[in-house]
């Protein structure tokens, strides 16, 4: 019988295991180019050679003392330069870092190279010295240390930047340019700067935020530019003025407790809003000027400010919904457009400059808006848009002249010497007077919708006008001190309440005055001025409901004047009875 024989076949699966490729550290021992093994160790910096090259997966170090040049393309895990390592580019190629590119020595080559990284650092304590290379940062740069700028050759973009404290951004040469396509955040005791007359060019596309809580954060020598807003939850302090040219094209916010420190005077551009919720520091003397430049419409609006000059390009309109000062003469121009106040506001503007303003549109007739001219020299006040303000307030030294007639909606406040040169005035609201008002031949007109009053409590004579029109279309206008009118008073409207006090017509038998009446009763006392016989004299007196008038005539008289008071009830035995209606 034939045997048969078999083989037996088994048949193993294969498994495919992954392949993990070891990442070392490598250490520059000697100087040396980046593609030569006998430049590395991964064992030290005093180490054996190694018997490769860094690759994507490793960690680097530049050893103090040592220089690498990077001749070729190269890549690695995270770079570190030591304090006096440098790494230098001889070749115009690309070292590519995954993560974190940490700098407490020196970059520079006499080619320009590029570094791409996720993330950039410069230690606390540290000098990093960046000269000719290019530089591109995904992530964040931290600078903890010093961030010294030492060639202008090669691009320098980081996405982000934190300047945190005790950290500076030293520009070391003439004009380099730092792109921040992100934000730039600074904190307590951080510095933008330049040495000796350099000036740095830095422009941030997204948000500027100073977080100086307890120190403050220092622009010096630089031009800034920022696209996005800048947000103050700290001490923003400018140290040099005339060095560069500061730009807030997003608008600026101070949070509580925050302060934009400005007093040393430079000239920011500012095309966006200003919230200021913390302390605004002005330049003294009026040094500086605030340029809103870009077309379009931008607000300022919180805490009371003190700006030295405010200019305003044309096509470009600027809202007060704040409390600001201007103290430059001209301080307010410009070819563009200002509003005091949107109709919600309580805006306040006082102009301390000789001059005032000198801007192309000029509006102060909103709604509880108030216009103060404080100059301590003589000081010319405006004409605004429509010959109109809501408030108006003369006060300081100087004397405040009119330029033009003006409508004054609501109250009027003098603490200075306001002379209208001739120019006709209304008013529709109160008149406060505790300075001097010279009428000269001006006609002051009263024709608020409510109740007004007009009182000048330091001066024993009272308020003196010119001509003075009653035009109330309210309940009238009431007298809180004593009143004379030199020329012409004329009753068009609404009762005149003189309470304790008199109101004169004419100041002697040489100028006593003229009287016209539509409308409206004298309550109280009413002095008048007789000089000639012959004539009816009017007294238009009563009280609020009733019009009780005394006409007046003398055939016989001695010049003089004579005070009529309507009493409703028996008079007794003071002044002249005259009984109501009764003599003429």
């Amino acid at each position: 019988m034939e045997k048969k024989s078999y083989s037996l076949f088994i048949i193993l699966p294969l498994f495919l295991l992954p392949f993990t490729a070891f990442s070392a550290t490598f250490y520059s021992r000697i100087n040396g180019n980046w593609n030569v093994p006998s430049t590395w160790s991964t064992m030290s910096c005093s180490g054996v050679a190694a018997g490769t090259t860094p690759g994507v997966a490793d960690d680097v170090i530049i050893c103090a003392g040592r220089t690498v040049s990077i001749n070729v393309a190269s890549s690695c895990n995270s770079l570190t330069i030591n304090s006096s390592g440098t790494a230098q580019f001889t070749a115009i190629v690309t070292c590519a870092i995954t993560n974190t590119l940490s700098v407490s020595g020196t970059i520079t080559g006499s080619q320009t190279g590029t570094f791409t990284a996720l993330n950039m650092n410069i230690p606390a304590g540290q000098i990093a010295t960046i000269g000719r290379a290019n530089i591109s940062i995904s992530g964040t740069l931290s600078i903890s240390g010093s961030y010294l700028i030492n060639d202008l050759t090669g691009t320098k973009t980081f996405a982000n930047v934190a300047l945190n404290s005790g950290g500076d951004w030293t520009a070391n040469i003439n004009n380099p340019v730092i792109t921040i396509t992100g934000n730039l955040t600074m904190t307590d005791g951080s510095v933008i700067q330049g040495s000796g007359g350099n000036v740095g060019q830095f422009t941030i596309a997204g948000s500027f935020i100073c977080n100086a809580a307890a120190g403050t954060s220092d622009i010096e020598k630089c031009d800034l530019t920022v696209q996005g807003v800048t947000i103050l939850n700290g001490e923003l302090r400018f140290t040099a003025s005339g060095a560069g040219t500061k730009t807030f094209n997003g608008g600026i916010l101070l949070n509580a407790g925050s302060q934009f420190d400005n007093t040393v005077g430079e000239d920011p551009f500012i095309n966006g809003n200003i919230v200021n919720n913390g302390t605004w520091s002005d330049g003294s003397g009026g040094a500086c000027t605030y340029t809103f430049g870009n077309a379009g419409n931008y607000t300022i609006s919180g805490n009371p400010m003190i700006m030295s000059g405010i200019k305003i390009l044309a096509g470009t309109t600027v809202t007060n919904l704040g409390a600001i000062t201007v103290i430059k003469n001209n301080g307010l121009t410009g070819a563009g457009s200002f509003y005091n106040g949107n109709g919600t506001s309580n805006a306040y503007l006082a102009l301390r400059g000789n001059t005032g303003y000198n801007i192309t549109f000029f509006d102060a007739s909103s709604i509880n808006n108030t216009v103060e001219y404080s100059s301590t020299a003589n000081q010319g006040i405006g004409t605004p848009n429509a010959s109109t303000y809501y408030n108006l307030i003369a006060s300081g030294s100087g004397v405040k002249s009119l330029s033009n007639p003006l409508i004054i909606l609501n109250n009027v406040t003098i603490s200075s010497t306001l002379q209208t040169s001739n120019n006709n005035m209304s008013v529709g609201g109160n008149w406060y007077e505790n300075g001097t008002f010279t009428p000269g031949t001006a006609t002051v007109t009263f024709n608020g919708l409510i109740n007004q009053s007009i009182n000048s409590p330091f001066n024993p004579l009272g308020e003196t006008f010119y001509n003075l029109t009653a035009a109330n279309t309210g309940m009238g206008v009431s007298l809180s001190s004593h009143v004379t009118v030199t020329n012409a008073f004329a009753m068009n409207g609404g009762n005149i309440d003189v309470q304790t006090n008199i109101l004169t017509l004419g100041t002697s038998i040489a100028s006593v005055g003229t009287l016209s009446r539509t409308a409206g009763t004298i309550i109280g006392k009413f002095q008048r001025w007789i000089n000639a016989t012959g004539t009816s004299i009017l007294f238009p007196v009563g009280t609020i409901s009733f019009y009780r008038p005394a006409s007046l005539t003398f055939t016989n008289l001695t010049s003089g004047s004579l005070i009529t008071e309507f009493k409703p009830s028996a008079p007794g035995n003071s002044g002249l009875p005259l009984v109501d209606a009764g003599i003429t």
